[in-house]
């Protein structure tokens, strides 16, 4: 397997002449920042062959570092591993992200699937449903990496790419296949909690109304202060944990929005059990 990493500033123009890997079946360009439809025409023009997956972000990370406003292209060829992808709106499901993660998963899914990377949309889609879709389909030795588009600040709209659609509300997957394929994971948080812990007393879905029975957007503002007036974009740095009584990891959930009239929050994926502010 062979990697390169390209970052693009979006000043001047694209220039591919530095890539070494050439365009195969095999090849896999991973993109993330903002994609137009010009870089996005010559990336086809180049790689016609390879498969493309990417999505739009709060932050590029390349080896280098974190850049805004930016395009990192990862670049990489496999010697033995096949790939196949699967892309699909939300909208075609009626707004079930579980229905929409077990087709992506039956479309993947045969003898010789070692993995499976997905990117999905950030606003539109439940992430935790998503996976449930995925996992009911999938064997248990299939797992399933990848992550949430991000909108910057602006809580708008994000986009997912491929090499033939680009839009919101799109899920997109690739499927690694062969046995000389070996995957390893990991995760890890950033965040100190910080403030007491409250019981979720309402919620529906990923819309959480009350802590401790006590509107849970005025909760919030109690720790915010005057950041609760740049609000929703200030709840990127102050996200909530959950902690589930019967697991020993705590989850973290990125604010998405928040609504006055009714006092709610709503954050990236559904909010059951226990939370309390970040820090």
């Amino acid at each position: 397997m062979k990697t390169e990493q390209l970052v693009w500033n979006g000043q001047e123009s694209l220039d591919l002449s530095s890539v070494s890997i050439t365009d195969t079946p095999n090849t896999l360009l991973m993109i993330y920042g903002l994609l137009n439809e010009h870089i996005s025409a010559l990336l086809k023009q180049h790689f016609p062959q390879s498969h493309m997956i990417g999505c739009s972000t709060s932050g590029e990370i390349s080896n280098d570092g974190v850049m805004d406003n930016s395009l990192i292209i990862t670049f990489v060829q496999f010697e033995k591993t096949s790939i196949r992808k699967s892309a699909r709106y939300l909208i075609d499901f009626q707004g079930s992200c579980k229905a929409l993660g077990s087709s992506l998963a039956s479309d993947l899914l045969s003898e010789d699937l070692r993995h499976i990377f997905v990117l999905s949309d950030g606003l539109q889609v439940d992430g935790t449903y998503l996976v449930d879709g995925f996992k009911s389909v999938l064997p248990d030795h299939i797992k399933v990496t990848g992550g949430l588009a991000g909108d910057c600040v602006n809580f708008a709209e994000t986009q997912v790419y491929t090499e033939n659609t680009r839009g919101s509300g799109l899920v997109a997957a690739i499927g690694l296949y062969g046995n000389d394929l070996e995957i390893s994971y990991g995760s890890r948080g950033g965040w100190c909690s910080f403030g007491m812990e409250r019981k979720v007393t309402r919620s529906e879905g990923n819309v959480l109304f009350e802590l401790d029975n006590q509107n849970a957007l005025e909760v919030y503002h109690s720790y915010l202060g005057d950041l609760t007036k740049e609000l929703p974009s200030s709840g990127l740095r102050f996200p909530l944990e959950i902690s589930d009584p019967e697991k020993d990891t705590k989850l973290v959930r990125t604010l998405l929005a928040t609504e006055d009239s009714n006092g709610s929050i709503v954050s990236a994926r559904h909010t059951p059990h226990l939370l309390s502010p970040q820090a």
